[in-house]
């Protein structure tokens, strides 16, 4: 039981609110950011998001701790704060430890997709750790007991709360909460190892595409289309492939048609396909805040033959 202080949980929605008003500040000041230093962002590529980290690190733990009572924006708004069980607020590092478990697994994919192939199995568990995470928080934030802790909050032993007068008890999660969340993991890497099973074809593509454009950013999807026409039903398969921050010094409409037949060499799949979309892309991501600009390029494979 929380040492004498006169607490009660709060609703999700609540939470849900005032953490929403918490990321829209986060968002603005990371917009001002992106927008000024712009092109210095892009250069920096994927390891501009430790500004972004930075940015929303400052705002959370700082907020959430005895600086300014365990309230941002968000909770002061909604008379909501987080504390520690004993009933104290937060220091600056017990706020900085809960803020990077609940925000490193959210940064990392972004930070890494300079480093680690975004088709690879290994940034694919880099996904199923973010994944898994949202969807054990949102599990527990709904059935964990009285006061809904989250596992940054089970593992900080810290709880968010009404500042009003009804005394809860804290209560532990049950195992049946565990053994939710562990079938829960299990069905999305189960998921993901089967998805990644199907990118074999695209292996080659990705590859020799990363070569001549010198980036990661690449997005490559088989998609096929029905149309029905009366009697007659016609299928459609076209590939889309798309290239972000590329380093290269061709123009972009020649560096698309490069792109379009490197892709139809790589891959045999592609070059029965009825039609080829690239999209040429330009822009910054800062995890907190991101702007891209694209453009389309359509093309036959069988120009290429």
């Amino acid at each position: 039981m929380i040492n004498n202080n006169p607490i009660k949980a709060p609703k999700l929605w609540k939470r849900f609110l005032a953490f929403s008003i918490d990321v829209l500040i986060v968002y603005l000041i990371g917009m001002f950011i992106g927008e000024l230093y712009d092109v210095q962002l892009i250069r920096l590529g994927s390891a501009s998001v430790i500004i972004g980290y930075m940015i929303a690190a400052s705002y959370f733990t700082l907020l959430n701790s005895r600086i300014l009572n365990g309230q941002t924006v968000g909770k002061h708004i909604f008379k909501i704060k987080v504390q520690s069980n004993d009933g104290n607020c937060l220091s600056v590092q017990k706020s900085f430890l809960r803020f990077n478990l609940y925000a490193i697994p959210f940064f990392a994919q972004d930070l890494l997709v300079d480093f680690i192939s975004p088709i690879s199995i290994l940034y694919m568990l880099f996904g199923n750790v973010f994944t898994i995470f949202v969807g054990a928080n949102l599990y527990f934030s709904i059935f964990n007991g009285k006061f809904k802790q989250t596992i940054p909050d089970i593992i900080c032993n810290t709880v968010v709360h009404n500042i009003s007068d009804s005394e809860v008890e804290l209560n532990a999660p049950k195992s049946l909460d565990y053994y939710v969340v562990a079938a829960f993991s299990v069905i999305v890497i189960t998921g993901s190892l089967f998805a990644h099973s199907k990118l074999e074809p695209q292996l080659k593509t990705y590859d020799a595409l990363q070569v001549v454009s010198k980036t990661n950013s690449i997005v490559v999807n088989d998609q096929t289309t029905t149309f029905n026409t009366g009697s007659d039903t016609k299928i459609i398969r076209s590939y889309y492939i798309r290239i972000l921050n590329a380093k290269t010094n061709l123009s972009e409409p020649d560096f698309a048609k490069f792109v379009a037949q490197t892709a139809y060499n790589s891959n045999e799949i592609i070059r029965h396909a009825d039609g080829v979309r690239i999209s040429i892309g330009e822009g910054l991501n800062i995890g907190i805040y991101s702007r891209w600009a694209s453009n389309t390029y359509d093309f036959n494979p069988k120009d290429f033959n």
